[in-house]
């Protein structure tokens, strides 16, 4: 396998059902060969052809190669808007104090 693209769907109270790409991976032997915007493409397709609102994903904002292709792609990037985590350890720290 070169690459992999994780999808899973969640709702949204203002859209409805949207899909979530978790991660779009290719392994570093195989990039600048296309495969990653295949996968990108195929994820947007999938969502398209289901009448999905939209597509959301995380990028970190250091990884500038991927930020660009995004925006190129007509993606937009929300800067007002923060991801929140709760990893285990906070959890179990809130639920137990």
């Amino acid at each position: 396998m070169v690459g992999a693209a994780l999808v899973y769907f969640r709702f949204s109270t203002w859209k409805g059902r949207i899909l979530h790409l978790e991660d779009l991976i290719v392994k570093e032997s195989e990039r600048g060969k296309g495969i990653g915007e295949a996968l990108y493409r195929k994820v947007m397709e999938y969502a398209y052809d289901r009448g999905l609102k939209r597509v959301a994903w995380d990028v970190l904002d250091w990884n500038e190669g991927a930020i660009r292709f995004y925006e190129r792609s007509g993606a937009k990037l929300m800067k007002d808007w923060r991801v929140v985590h709760m990893d285990e350890k906070g959890l179990r720290d809130y639920i137990e104090k």
